[in-house]
């Protein structure tokens, strides 16, 4: 199965919250003009990009917290060898 990586996933997500705001900004200076699906697709960007993001932070924070976790341990088993 094709997964993407967290930091992959926080990189696109920030993309797409920029691009959500550039949309309207180059609308605002008549750049663009003001249709419709130009809107709707703004707002796909925007939440998607939330989406994104938010899970690229959360996967990211849970695979550090499981390395260090599992770091902790492994240090934790050396010290109780060493004892013995």
């Amino acid at each position: 199965m094709f997964r993407i990586s967290s930091k992959t996933m926080i990189i696109v997500g920030g993309t797409l919250l920029v691009l959500s705001v550039i949309i309207p900004a180059l609308r605002l200076a008549e750049l663009l003009p003001a249709w419709l699906w130009i809107d709707l697709l703004t707002y796909v960007f925007l939440v998607s990009g939330l989406f994104l993001g938010m899970l690229g932070i959360f996967t990211f924070a849970k695979e550090s917290r499981d390395r260090h976790a599992q770091d902790s341990q492994y240090e934790r088993l050396r010290d109780m060898d060493d004892e013995s």
